[in-house]
Formats: structure tokens, sequence, C-alpha cells
């Protein structure tokens, strides 16, 4: 008996789970295309130019990344 309750336990809380996952894929599908930045002149100017392939993009983005990266970090005096 109790393997019988620990069983419906186990499947009830799987339908949750996948009622949830379920929702939330959902619920981002239609957010997924509009999540292009628009244009701007600031600082992203020159990363979302018109002319630019996604490819160069990612590869400038890959490329301040390590840059950043590569910069020591400071370190506070602990006294």
């Amino acid at each position: 008996m109790k393997g019988f309750f620990s069983l419906i336990a186990l499947l009830l809380s799987l339908a949750v789970v996948a009622f949830l996952v379920k929702k939330q894929i959902t619920s981002t599908q239609p957010i997924a295309p509009s999540l292009q930045a628009p244009a701007t002149h600031g600082a992203q100017g020159a990363a979302s130019a018109p002319g630019q392939s996604p490819t160069q993009i990612q590869q400038q983005f890959k490329q301040a990344l390590q840059d950043a990266m590569q910069q020591p970090r400071t370190v506070a005096d602990e006294k």
C-alpha cells in the first residue's frame, strides 16, 4: 500500500512538472522573434550596423568578451 501511494505521488509530481514546463515553453515562443535589439546610434552603433552579418556580430561579441576576461581584476585592500 505504501508503494502504491509513492507511485501515485511520483506520477502526480511528474504531471505538475510537465504542465509547468509546457506552460513555460509556450509562453516564451511568441517572445523569441522580438528579441532583436533595435538599431541605436549609441554604444551598439557599430554592432547593429545593417551591413553586418550575424556571424560578424557574434565574432565581435566573442572578441569583446575575451578582451574583458583578460583585464585584471582590482582587489580592494582588506585590513
